[in-house]
């Protein structure tokens, strides 16, 4: 078989280009990798962030209902404190009369 120089020549310039392309593929790959470790790395966090915000969340909503909670006692409490207002009225006032007629029956 035989090559003639200038096919040699021109295997020689063909190599050497490729062996160009395969070291900028490196570089590529390279950066490619360190690109998908760093955003390998924001995910994590992303799905740490995202699991306390869930949990957080659940207790926002845990505290929300007991909040609800201890103004639906509060509201109760209020309301009987109101009808115990009325009752000691009503008290101090038949007292009062009581006492106006126990004052009027004396005098006489």
């Amino acid at each position: 078989m035989i090559v003639k120089q200038s096919e040699l020549t021109q295997l020689n310039r063909d190599n050497a280009s490729l062996v160009g392309e395969v070291g900028e593929q490196r570089k590529q790959t390279k950066l490619l990798e360190k690109q998908l470790r760093e955003e390998s790395k924001i995910a994590e966090l992303a799905s740490e962030t995202n699991a306390k915000l869930i949990a957080v969340t659940e207790e926002k909503n845990a505290l929300d209902a007991r909040l609800q909670s201890l103004l639906q006692a509060h509201d109760a409490e209020v309301e009987k404190a109101r009808g115990l207002e009325l009752t000691l009225a009503k008290l101090q006032t038949e007292l009062e009369v009581k006492n106006g007629l126990l004052e009027k029956l004396s005098i006489r």
